[in-house]
């Protein structure tokens, strides 16, 4: 029998199956190869407050059609499906979060959900232009990652993530849209999350970066594993983000690896983001 694994997934692009529910089931395949998945999915940026209360009372509360009045409709409401993914059952269930940001709060009621793994994708909202909904959604990221639980943010969810954690996030005045070889740190060569897919210049990975948000600082509780020159010095106005230069003009932070807030000494890699 194959082990049974648990996660929270902030699904924050739902309404684009593709890239939504599509995208969902491509980041947790990996662990469908070896046993069944249970999937909670989130979505605080459609979901009330109402229901945010009621998960923080109740603990793992079922999302209803009328938690959710900002949804959107091009992808129609579902509370729960399945499928079958590497021969594995693979469970995808709505459930409400806490939206007050309360990071006491948010970790008692993230504790008590017993994951094995908090994922975060994108988005096609921008961590530079800060909605009331993202509060519960950084405060969810912060209990992950102090709890120790392997967190993983990916485009919008990596700079959610690292601005959770403390990093500057700066908007270009243009859209990054392309394909570039990512320059990996000493510490990123290294790291399990670059073992495959380098198949660009120098044994490198290749990134595709559609956005305009960057990260430009590095949280404390953060190594940095690589950066790409993607990032033009005239795309991001340096007067307003001076801590940009002490990274070298024109580079752009794209991928961070921490270890758990509060256990610097821990060795094994809990939270990964990537842009994407």
């Amino acid at each position: 029998m194959g082990a049974h694994t648990r996660v929270v997934l902030l699904d924050l692009l739902v309404e684009r199956s593709e890239f939504g529910h599509g995208g969902n089931q491509e980041m947790v395949r990996p662990l469908a190869d070896s046993g069944s998945v249970e999937v909670l999915l989130l979505t605080p940026q459609m979901q009330s407050h109402e229901a945010g209360e009621r998960a923080q009372s109740e603990g793992e509360a079922l999302l209803t059609e009328d938690d959710v009045p900002h949804w959107d409709d091009d992808f129609g409401f579902w509370q729960e499906c399945e499928l079958q993914m590497g021969g594995n059952p693979v469970t995808f269930r709505r459930i409400a979060m806490p939206l007050h940001g309360d990071d006491e709060l948010t970790a008692q009621w993230f504790n008590g959900l017993g994951v094995d793994a908090l994922y975060c994708g994108g988005s096609r909202r921008n961590v530079s232009i800060w909605e009331d909904w993202m509060e519960g959604c950084a405060a969810l990221m912060r209990a992950s990652v102090s709890s120790g639980t392997p967190t993983l943010g990916i485009c919008f969810g990596h700079q959610l993530l690292c601005k959770a954690l403390g990093a500057t996030i700066t908007r270009a005045d243009s859209l990054s849209n392309g394909v570039w070889d990512l320059d990996l740190t000493a510490e990123g060569r290294s790291d399990r999350l670059f073992q495959a897919r380098r198949t660009g210049a120098d044994d490198s990975p290749v990134v595709l970066f559609p956005h305009k948000d960057h990260v430009v600082t590095v949280p404390d509780c953060c190594t940095l594993l690589g950066r790409t020159n993607h990032s033009r010095p005239d795309d991001v106005d340096e007067g307003q983000n001076p801590s940009l230069r002490a990274l070298d003009d024109g580079l752009q932070e794209v991928v961070k690896h921490a270890k758990p807030i509060d256990t610097p000494t821990l060795r094994a890699p809990t939270m990964f983001a990537v842009e994407q």
